[in-house]
């Protein structure tokens, strides 16, 4: 994928994470409806797990976490070699 169109993959999806966090209730109503039943706590639970600050932004804390459970699965024979780690930021 060439620099340009990472870039704006980049932005539509830090544009989306922005928008359904600003608008939470009608992003969780949305997502409900695929939900299969379960409670809206529960589905809240869940989104929130997936769309949060770290979605927006990894930074520094983010990138240490995903470099420490590379190292470990290399570490555990998991993995054959560590994925060299691109984070797109801006």
């Amino acid at each position: 994928m060439g620099e340009e169109l990472q870039n704006e993959v980049h932005r539509v999806h830090k544009e989306s994470i922005e928008y359904g966090l600003a608008h939470k209730g009608e992003a969780l109503e949305y997502a409900m409806a695929y939900g299969r039943g379960i409670e809206e706590e529960v589905g809240e639970k869940f989104v929130l797990m997936y769309v949060n600050e770290f979605t927006q932004d990894l930074g520094e804390k983010g990138k240490g976490a995903l470099e420490y459970l590379f190292n470990r699965a290399h570490e555990k024979g998991i993995i054959s070699e560590k994925p060299r780690l691109d984070v797109l930021e801006g």
